[in-house]
């Protein structure tokens, strides 16, 4: 006969999935340490264990988790949700040093649970044969349920959060435990041993990490659209105090970028606006590189102010008529890629942004991987408007409306980007594409792909394109924590 009690357990299970179906706004409330740390946010605390990503994965993941609470004990909902909390607050801890991506249901806290408590209730095996299949289960159910859900370092914190549990079970007087019954207790269940415990622990853990040290595929299409590359890197080149025609500033910029132009799909180009007799670093670095494409822009623009503005607009401008690729990697010639490391790194922001991008729908328009407008990546389809907004800014006879305040080149794209620009149309309304906005699914987390330290450096701080304008020599470089980590609109890839 079925308890009321598994009844209720089973319910609060699956009925998010169906609420999700009819409301699909409630998967907004999924947890991010962000919302807590710099929104004072908490009910996503609260109510993110009944939240469901409506996705065809996250089902499949409530399926798991239904069949994990029908074989565990009738309290394991009350103790699923008093470890949830506990998961919630370890996470914004860590939030103070990383923000992690979003979570939402009961899958963390009931592997934990499954972990802690060992599969006593579920069916017989010899004891030496359990010792072997027991972490191999739950090792196979750990790496399904962390790849159904996309949250690993949820799903490892939990874990890790079982061995002081477990450390603590034994030190707690028995009596305390059977009265409150939040915790699994030697009279209540066959308690495993620490060993035991740390066997499970460790083997969920390696099926969570070990995928994550592999570095990803350089720069793959995932859904082509067009004939044209995939990523284009367009450096920004202007005369500096002192320019010369071996300034060291232009050439280890495109030294560190060049090792990419072996990968099918990756080109390099230098615009500069200014006159090529005043910038003879551009005219060296030209007879030097041949992979690298350099164009002097002569056009004349009396209309408009000669300053960062014009620079970035036809940049981005030529960048969209000539070039013709998917995504373009906007930068000034000061601003080189930090090393193999760097390489990497831009490859799995690549993957991120090239993962969510098909033919009627882009779920990521662009990434912000450096700071000011160095290490700006956007996609095509977003380049005229940019360039546009930009032009307006520069224009003498500026048609800007009189509540749109005037602001630097990198605040307009960064804004831009973050889809918080008064201009710059929302990411669904910018995309050129056949299928409706709402018939889109929602991606998780916000609009912006950021990385969460910097990957490109700074080596320009004394020689700014900006008369008496200087920077200290150790601001912005390599491994600095991006100035834009714990925003809502963002999505962190963590290097």
């Amino acid at each position: 006969m079925i308890s009321r009690t598994l009844i209720a357990n089973v319910g609060c299970t699956l009925i998010p999935v169906a609420l999700v179906l009819v409301w699909p706004s409630l998967s907004t409330y999924e947890f991010s340490p962000r919302r807590v740390i710099h929104s004072l946010d908490t009910r996503a605390v609260l109510v993110a264990p009944w939240i469901c990503r409506g996705t065809i994965s996250a089902f499949v993941s409530r399926l798991m988790q239904t069949g994990i609470v029908i074989r565990s004990h009738p309290l394991i909902i009350v103790r699923a949700y008093v470890l949830w909390v506990g998961i919630a607050l370890f996470r914004v801890l860590l939030g103070y040093l990383l923000t992690r991506s979003t979570s939402s249901g009961l899958g963390p806290p009931l592997l934990a649970l499954l972990v802690l408590t060992g599969m006593r209730s579920w069916p017989e095996l010899p004891g030496r044969r359990i010792q072997v299949v027991e972490p191999l289960v739950l090792g196979a159910i750990c790496a399904v349920l962390t790849a159904l859900d996309t949250a690993p370092w949820t799903y490892s914190i939990a874990v890790l959060l079982v061995m002081p549990i477990t450390l603590a079970g034994r030190f707690i007087p028995p009596t305390l435990l059977e009265k409150t019954q939040l915790l699994p207790t030697p009279t209540t269940e066959q308690n495993p041993r620490p060993r035991s415990v740390l066997t499970c622990v460790l083997a969920c853990l390696t099926v969570i990490i070990i995928p994550r040290l592999v570095p990803p595929p350089l720069y793959t299409v995932s859904f082509p659209s067009h004939s044209g590359p995939l990523l284009h890197i367009l450096v920004l080149s202007y005369p500096r105090p002192h320019d010369n025609p071996e300034s060291p500033i232009l050439n280890t910029t495109l030294m560190s970028f060049l090792p990419l132009t072996v990968v099918p799909g990756i080109t390099i180009s230098v615009f500069t606006h200014a006159a090529v007799e005043t910038h003879p670093s551009f005219e060296w670095a030209k007879a030097r590189f041949p992979e690298v494409e350099f164009y002097a822009d002569a056009d004349q623009h009396p209309d408009a102010s000669s300053g960062q503005h014009l620079h970035v607009a036809e940049a981005l401008r030529w960048a969209s008529s000539t070039r013709q690729a998917e995504w373009v990697m906007l930068l000034e010639d000061d601003f080189p890629l930090c090393g193999v490391r760097g390489r990497l790194d831009l490859a799995r922001v690549m993957q991120k942004l090239e993962r969510g991008r098909r033919l009627d729908y882009l779920e990521r328009r662009g990434a912000f991987v450096g700071t000011g407008g160095s290490g700006l990546i956007f996609h095509r389809s977003l380049l005229p408007i940019v360039s546009t907004i930009l032009k307006l800014h520069a224009s003498t006879d500026s048609a800007l409306p009189a509540d749109v305040i005037r602001r630097p080149a990198d605040l307009i794209m960064q804004d831009c980007l973050l889809g918080i620009d008064p201009l710059c149309p929302r990411r669904a309304e910018v995309m050129n594409m056949h299928a409706a906005p709402h018939s889109a699914p929602v991606a998780p987390g916000g609009n912006l792909v950021i990385t969460s330290r910097l990957i490109i450096d700074h080596i320009g701080a004394d020689a700014s394109t900006t008369p008496g304008r200087q920077y200290g020599q150790d601001q912005w470089r390599c491994g600095w924590r991006h100035p834009f980590h714990g925003r809502d609109e963002v999505v962190v890839v963590v290097v």
